[in-house]
């Protein structure tokens, strides 16, 4: 095999492995990032049922 065949394998091979390793680095941030705004809108959708049902008792012991 010639020099010119294997420098371009290798070339190849790099970026392969580069191109695996940014898909699998940003496919973690990404992961991390989509629970993240999960939890968020969970929480946000839990807190305002209770918010105004505290609001409404408090109107009602005002009563």
């Amino acid at each position: 095999m010639s020099k010119r065949f294997l420098d371009r394998q290798m070339a190849l091979g790099l970026v392969i492995t580069l191109g695996v390793g940014f898909a699998t680095v940003a496919t973690f941030f990404v992961n991390r990032w989509e629970t993240s705004n999960r939890q968020l809108r969970f929480q946000q959708q839990t807190e305002n049922p209770g918010t105004a049902l505290q609001r409404s008792l408090n109107r009602s012991t005002e009563l």
